[in-house]
């Protein structure tokens, strides 16, 4: 009896939050083996005993030559490797990871033939002309404004590269989660955002946005490779809350006080530039930025329904905040955690 091929999936940003729930997902797979990359600085500790399963390319993706060694016999790319900044001071570095290694990867998948090229966006790639819109994958030109962030511009640019993959033949499929919820390390990403509550910060701002499980992600992700769901965008969110719910929640569950005081516009301008002075002498990563501050000003809906109607699952937010919260306090002092993918 002939032993079917396994198909060799590469998955960048595996040691990233998302990144990692989509391997340690792959890896379960008995037809697919799964392949990565890593800094050599890079920790696997959010893939847990997954690590061990993967193929390992290590160096700086940026590199042609490991983007060449990684891409070699590949069948399917997660490209889910990206950089998430507010910061003024890293354009640059968005735009040679979200625009450049986005640019660099599709035209490997071109050359090597990959039958399935599935790309990590995010909402913030979605612009419509008015805010008061919900967000959906009707929304396919770019409309900047004034709250439009350095980060939304480079994920957007990445993606036309994406795009013209598709028009040259390459099987695309670009997923565009919202807030992405879940354990994780405690100082990086939305998981600050546990971590912030926790230690008894006052404020909230008046906005709003949507969110969703990272292991939903993870499985609509496999979803799109199991049943080559090319050609298509979708918006991956569970739920649109308030910031105030959000918060709220975090807090009960955290079994801490709650913010308070809600933020107006002009002392969000202060706020931003209050964290700035913090940041420049401490040397850490600012919580808040001037883009930030003030997208954090407006409410934003998203329509998950085209993901639901291809078999998209999502779990509740209120579950997933609880479950997040559980690993948050148990895992703080390590400065990780792990959800565990059922």
């Amino acid at each position: 009896m002939t032993t079917p091929t396994r198909r060799r999936v590469l998955v960048t940003g595996a040691t990233g939050l998302l990144g990692a729930y989509i391997a340690r997902l792959l890896v379960r797979d008995a037809g697919l083996e799964v392949r990565a990359t890593k800094r050599a600085s890079s920790s696997t500790a959010l893939l847990a005993e997954a690590a061990a399963r993967i193929d390992w390319v290590t160096g700086d993706l940026l590199d042609l030559d490991v983007q060449d060694e990684a891409m070699d016999g590949v069948d399917v790319v997660v490209h889910a490797a990206g950089l998430v900044s507010y910061k003024p001071g890293d354009s640059k570095r968005l735009k040679a990871v979200n625009v450049g290694l986005t640019e660099d990867l599709v035209n490997l998948a071109l050359e090597r033939e990959v039958s399935q090229f599935v790309h990590v966006s995010s909402i913030a790639a979605i612009s419509p002309a008015r805010d008061t819109e919900t967000i959906s994958e009707r929304h396919r030109t770019f409309h900047p404004a004034a709250n439009t962030t350095r980060y939304a511009v480079s994920k957007y640019e990445g993606e036309l590269h994406v795009w013209r993959g598709h028009e040259e033949g390459l099987p695309v499929t670009i997923l565009n989660p919202s807030v992405v919820l879940g354990a994780g390390y405690w100082d990086r990403s939305s998981c600050r955002l546990f971590d912030w509550v926790a230690r008894g910060q006052r404020f909230y701002p008046p906005g709003g946005t949507g969110y969703v499980d990272v292991r939903d992600i993870a499985a609509f992700a496999k979803t799109c490779i199991d049943e080559s769901i090319t050609g298509r965008r979708f918006v991956l969110s569970a739920e649109n809350w308030t910031y105030k719910r959000f918060f709220d929640a975090v807090a009960a569950e955290l079994n801490v006080e709650p913010p308070r005081t809600r933020v107006n516009p002009w002392q969000a301008e202060l706020a931003w530039r209050g964290e700035a002075v913090r940041a420049a002498v401490t040397g850490d990563t600012p919580l808040l930025t001037k883009e930030s501050a003030r997208r954090s000003m407006s409410l934003s809906e998203f329509d998950n329904a085209q993901s639901l109607a291809t078999g998209a699952r999502y779990r509740p937010v209120a579950e997933t905040i609880a479950q997040t919260a559980e690993a948050y306090a148990k895992t703080r002092d390590a400065g990780f955690g792990v959800l565990p993918i059922e």
